[in-house]
């Protein structure tokens, strides 16, 4: 799941815990924004996938900050499966499903905004497959998995999202702001972290 080993880890998970902590005691809600992305090169068997996962510390983030200069626990890795069936979409599953799984290893309770950029995570698979099947549907039924993409990726990260009881919430945006604006001030404020 990547949690340490990159340059970008410039905080510490207890930074998080006292920031959510000192929220508490001041009657203030706690809702964690937390980041991921995916991306993958190549084609059939020389495809490769790769993901990361970013939770900002919110009192790090001011408002209209350079995002190069937030503090944040992050990680990453690399996409497993078969480099044929590796794609953006697996990638970005793994994004989330690693984010999910750092949630749980560090005991988070609070509530979760996560953020990506691919409207299949949040939307198509995601909402179709609750809205048909409930929280607890068989995501290994075969005929899933013919008719679910990624399905072994999407029953792990179900079984994980179970484990923070209903306090995750994906939040589609519209990635890849420095492609449209040189100023990180001038970004929409779902792709700046806020505290």
């Amino acid at each position: 799941i990547g949690l340490g080993g990159t340059k970008y880890n410039t905080a510490s998970w207890e930074e998080l815990e006292e920031w959510a902590a000192a929220r508490r005691e001041g009657g203030l809600e706690v809702t964690l924004n937390t980041y991921s992305d995916g991306s993958k090169k190549g084609d059939y068997s020389m495809a490769r996938g790769t993901y990361g996962w970013l939770v900002p510390v919110p009192t790090a983030c001011e408002e209209g900050g350079d995002p190069k200069r937030w503090r944040c626990v992050a990680g990453g890795g690399v996409v497993d499966g078969d480099p044929n069936d590796i794609c953006s979409l697996r990638a970005e599953l793994m994004g989330v499903l690693a984010m999910v799984m750092i949630l749980i290893e560090k005991g988070w309770e609070y509530p979760v905004e996560h953020r990506l950029d691919n409207e299949g995570v949040t939307h198509d698979g995601w909402s179709t497959w609750l809205e048909e099947h409930g929280e607890e549907g068989n995501w290994t039924a075969p005929e899933l998995q013919v008719a679910v993409k990624h399905a072994d990726v999407w029953e792990t990260l179900q079984w994980w999202r179970r484990q923070l009881k209903g306090k995750l919430t994906l939040v589609w945006t519209r990635g890849h702001p420095e492609e449209r604006e040189e100023n990180p001030a001038a970004w929409e404020g779902t792709t700046r972290p806020t505290g």
